[in-house]
């Protein structure tokens, strides 16, 4: 056993203790014992394990919101994804979680009840939770108070992500340097096996007296010496006090007027009087004063997590602003640069954005204007103002109007012009036959009697009946077509495998043949107007009939040649 005891000797122990103050760990609190029960030499790698063991649980079942975090998550923290509520509720139980991030679509509690319950349970478990507009209504007074430490909208990007749980974990870090200040004292505590070795040394001495025979000298003259050397040789050192500075009444002041700007969320404003300004005049005052420096750190976090929502609002002249005015208190800090840089392609993406929009509005309103000079000439030409109408489709042809809009139209301005045409010379008397001209020179005719000779003179002289006919142009589909004859597809065309159409207008006579074929447009020009008008005079169609009798109709229509 004296093997043994030789291993824990009191020698050993202000080094462990030194070591555990220069670390800052809170080992106790993190593993849960007493300090009594910690043995020296163990303390500081079982506390470094518990840091180094923190994990991320994450409550989630959507496999994008998994793989994003997967993707951005720290190397250094355990990465755990759980699916229910009661494996989440496991896993922090086993006490390693320092920060969870709750998808609001997984859970099956209201969200606001079970972050008030984790709250309660874990209090020093960071809270990130993710969700949509309803949720982040349900948890504003918890985002408040800080029991909810993020709100992160769905659909998030990874970049997003990464940056709430960044600002988690180091929120994370600053609760461990809360629990490492406030357990430092009790590992300073002197425990009680530092009593064993004085015992053993009595112990040895009563021996010695014993075998000596000198039990009641040495009791009677050195025990009170004995009894009361202990505490001044076994006991720690007590650290000196530092010398006691005198109070600096100014910069007091300054601390408290800018601790109470800082809960009142007057970061920045109003100049001289808000809590960067007045942190900055008591290090002004006091260089390198601990709670001046711990001051502005809040006020940098305040601002960026502020400029943190105004980026994820797309505000990002507001973003910019506080952004840059955390730079101005903290130059090399990452998190700014992380932002600054977030910010910049936030207003690419939104430049990109709008340049689209106004692309296609650019187009939208080009599309109106051809529609437009497209009405106008359809109203001209149903108002018969054909030369109107003819103007109007070139000007529609020269803005880029479709081809096929600016063909129909030509089409429909050339039967006008046709049926105009044909109206006019309706209307135009027709000059009487002479005698010459009505009938040719007759030899000498021979005597007849008066009567007989009257009847042909009068039968010349009476006018014939004209025939009946139509006076306008119909589509030949409207038509009954008795007889089709395919137009030829032309050799050269074919070997080319070029195709077009044909534009023609034809008279369907009163026994229902077709004549007067006449082409009004083909494109190609010439390429298929021959086959066209040979094919369609070989038609025929059952006459029109007008009051019981058959007339003339003038028709039009359009042939296209395509490949099969």
């Amino acid at each position: 056993m004296p093997h043994r005891h030789g291993g824990c000797r009191p020698v050993h122990r202000p080094v462990g203790k030194a070591r555990l103050e220069e670390l800052q760990i809170p080992l106790n609190s993190a593993i849960g014992l007493d300090p009594t029960d910690v043995p020296a030499g163990s303390a500081p790698a079982r506390g470094l394990d518990v840091l180094l063991r923190e994990t991320l649980v994450v409550l989630t079942r959507d496999p994008a919101f998994s793989s994003a975090v997967r993707a951005v998550a720290a190397s250094e923290h355990e990465l755990v994804f759980v699916g229910a509520e009661t494996d989440l509720a496991t896993q922090l139980m086993a006490g390693a979680a320092g920060v969870a991030v709750l998808d609001t679509a997984a859970t099956v509690s209201p969200i606001a009840q079970l972050a008030q319950r984790l709250k309660a349970q874990f209090p020093e478990l960071v809270l990130v939770v993710a969700g949509g507009a309803a949720e982040q209504a349900a948890l504003s007074a918890q985002v408040t108070s800080g029991d909810v430490y993020r709100f992160l909208h769905k659909p998030a990007s990874e970049q997003r992500i990464r940056l709430f749980i960044d600002a988690a974990w180091r929120r994370r870090g600053a609760v461990e340097g809360t629990a490492a200040t406030s357990t430092l004292p009790q590992l300073g505590k002197p425990a009680t096996p530092r009593r064993l070795p004085f015992a053993t040394l009595a112990i040895a001495v009563l021996s010695v007296a014993a075998v000596a025979g000198f039990v009641g000298w040495l009791m009677g003259q050195h025990a009170p010496a004995r009894t009361a050397a202990p505490p001044s040789a076994g006991a720690q050192p007590q650290p000196k006090t530092p010398p006691q500075l005198p109070a600096d009444a100014v910069l007091k002041g300054l601390l408290d007027r800018a601790g109470d700007a800082l809960a009142r969320g007057d970061w920045l404003l109003p100049p001289g009087a808000s809590a960067a300004d007045l942190y900055q005049q008591a290090l002004e005052r006091h260089h390198g004063d601990a709670q001046a420096l711990a001051g502005l750190d809040k006020v940098v976090d305040q601002v960026l997590s502020a400029a943190e929502q105004d980026l994820l609002a797309q505000h990002l002249d507001e973003a910019e602003h506080l952004t840059a005015a955390a730079h101005a208190i903290t130059p090399n800090s990452v998190r700014v640069s992380f932002l600054t840089t977030q910010i910049a392609r936030e207003r690419e993406r939104a430049m990109r954005a709008q340049t689209r929009q106004q692309q296609q509005q650019q187009q939208a309103d080009e599309l109106e204007r051809q529609q437009q000079l497209v009405a106008t000439a359809r109203a001209a030409l149903t108002a018969g103002n054909l030369d109107e109408a003819a103007r109007s489709i070139g000007i529609a042809a020269n803005a880029g109007v479709d081809r096929d809009a600016i063909d129909t139209l030509t089409r429909d301005l050339q039967g006008a012009q046709l049926v105009a045409r044909m109206k006019e010379a309706l209307v135009k008397p027709t000059p009487a036959p002479t005698a010459e001209a009505a009938a040719p020179p007759l030899p000498e005719p021979a005597p007849t009697p008066p009567a007989a000779a009257a009847a042909p003179q009068a039968s010349g002289a009476a006018p014939q009946e004209p025939p009946a006919h139509a006076n306008s142009i119909v589509s030949a589909g409207t038509l009954e077509r008795l007889h089709y004859i395919a137009p030829e597809y032309p050799q050269r065309a074919r070997a080319t495998d070029t195709t077009g159409w044909v534009d023609l207008a034809f008279d369907v006579e009163a026994d229902g043949s077709v004549t007067h074929v006449a082409v009004l447009g083909s494109d190609p020009k010439d390429m298929f107007d021959e086959a066209a008008v040979a094919a369609v005079r070989r038609w025929r169609y059952r006459p029109v009939q007008r009051d019981g009798l058959p007339v003339e109709q003038r028709a039009q229509l359009r042939i296209r040649f395509t490949l099969q």
